[in-house]
């Protein structure tokens, strides 16, 4: 659902005189799959840039409302086309994108997995507001959400029959929400095979810089913990330079200013393909991601793939599971965070944690045992609606 590069549309979207990000974007979703198994929606694709378009231009929030529950709606309603014609078993589906078509599936007889990726939507706006802390008590359910997404999302989380999500973190956030444990299962998301693919045949060619250049990737916003990040930065002196990917120097310094932190130190690299992100991590050695609200950061594994040193806060979704080499901060605390950088770049080992974290994550963050895990859930399932 969305616009997957098909044969002959990806031949298409090379030719056509479109920016750099937007078209690898929509090229980088190719993955080793039969284009007879891919349902392609121009549609949805369209409304998401809406979307997007409408954030940008600030319309009135009511208006950004509409759209998103148009997104949303047609998603859905396309899905029930495919619920339909397949009538499957299990339908597993995206939260905030089930809707309608949930009760199409309750029609079908066929379990509803809702697979969720970040907070509860009680939550979410909450973290972001106390520095990561999740609240004494939740929300009550008449709550109104501001975005209409959230709205989506909890309707969804009430009518999923299990919820998968892809870190404890999330499933600590959902029990605090009111929902029982025995219908999550945590399962640990695969790194994207190209990554492993790009660090595999780059990891003895790309030269380490120095431990004080530091690498962040992903969007400038608070909601990532960037504002401590830079905080910890400007209370480390100069004695380290922060890289940041998937950001332009306008991002970084419009928020920054907001919050009068230095950016002297602050080095954005703008948006980067798949390939050329998987260079830099490759470049680095120490990766850090201080998020106050994730489910789980995939660019956490991917730097770890890539052998970074991690320094990351549970609400990223990270943990030190046996044989990973990081730290975890708080978050919300720039002086913590700074503690945190200093003591891995002084780490006489931290070369070695380096590649015993890149070895320990090429085993861990495989499709394969994610693809495992996945397939037990349904059986476990399946099983339990036979009984």
């Amino acid at each position: 659902m969305g616009l997957y590069p098909l044969p002959g549309l990806k031949n298409l979207i090379k030719r056509l005189p479109i920016a750099h990000k937007p078209k690898n974007k929509i090229l980088e979703r190719e993955q080793d799959i039969a284009p007879s198994r891919v349902r392609n929606s121009v549609a949805s694709e369209v409304l998401a840039h809406a979307q997007s378009f409408s954030k940008k231009l600030k319309l009135k929030r009511i208006l950004q409302n509409l759209i998103t529950q148009l997104v949303h709606n047609h998603f859905s309603v396309q899905a029930s086309y495919e619920l339909f014609r397949y009538s499957p078993d299990i339908y597993h589906y995206r939260c905030a994108f089930g809707l309608g078509s949930l009760k199409v599936a309750e029609k079908l007889n066929a379990i509803k997995l809702c697979d969720h990726s970040i907070a509860h939507p009680f939550h979410i706006q909450f973290l972001i507001d106390n520095n990561g802390h999740l609240p004494a008590s939740s929300a009550s359910d008449s709550a109104q959400f501001k975005e209409s997404s959230l709205a989506c999302m909890k309707r969804d989380l009430d009518d999923a029959d299990h919820i998968v999500v892809n870190s404890f973190f999330v499933k600590r956030s959902l029990e605090a929400a009111g929902i029982s444990s025995s219908r999550i299962t945590v399962i640990e998301l695969c790194v994207d095979q190209r990554i492993m693919q790009y660090s595999i045949s780059g990891f003895d060619l790309r030269p380490k810089l120095d431990s004080s250049s530091l690498m962040y990737a992903g969007g400038w916003i608070e909601r990532k913990g960037v504002v401590p990040l830079a905080q910890a930065v400007e209370l480390l002196k100069g004695n380290v330079k922060l890289r940041i990917a998937g950001a332009s120097k306008d991002n970084v310094n419009s928020l920054c200013s907001e919050h009068r932190v230095n950016t002297e130190f602050l080095q954005p690299l703008g948006y980067l393909s798949r390939k050329d992100l998987a260079q830099e991590l490759l470049r680095s050695q120490i990766f850090v991601f201080p998020s106050f609200c994730e489910g789980y950061a995939k660019v956490i594994q991917e730097a770890m793939v890539c052998g970074c040193y991690i320094i990351a806060t549970e609400n990223s979704g990270f943990s030190l599971f046996p044989g990973a080499h990081g730290t975890l901060v708080r978050p919300g605390d720039p002086e913590q965070l700074a503690q945190a950088i200093s003591g891995a770049i002084a780490n006489p080992l931290l070369n070695e944690y380096c590649k015993q974290n890149r070895e320990v994550a090429l085993q861990r963050f495989s499709s394969k045992r994610y693809g495992d895990k996945m397939i037990n859930l349904y059986q476990r399932l399946l099983h339990k609606s036979t009984h």
